[in-house]
């Protein structure tokens, strides 16, 4: 039997859930910041590698 979820509930939801993700990003910024791109390590391992 599924449940029936109003609108109300699933703006509750991602209200709740915008809140959480705003919590972490606060706690750990360098997750924010670093997400999707190279070390400056990769970049220059990537640049001497002979494919």
């Amino acid at each position: 039997m599924s449940e029936v979820i109003t609108e109300q509930e699933l703006q509750a939801e991602i209200a709740a859930l915008r809140a959480e993700a705003k919590a972490v990003r606060k706690e750990n910024p360098e997750a924010r910041g670093r997400a999707g791109h190279p070390a400056q390590g990769d970049v220059v391992f990537a640049a001497e590698m002979n494919w």
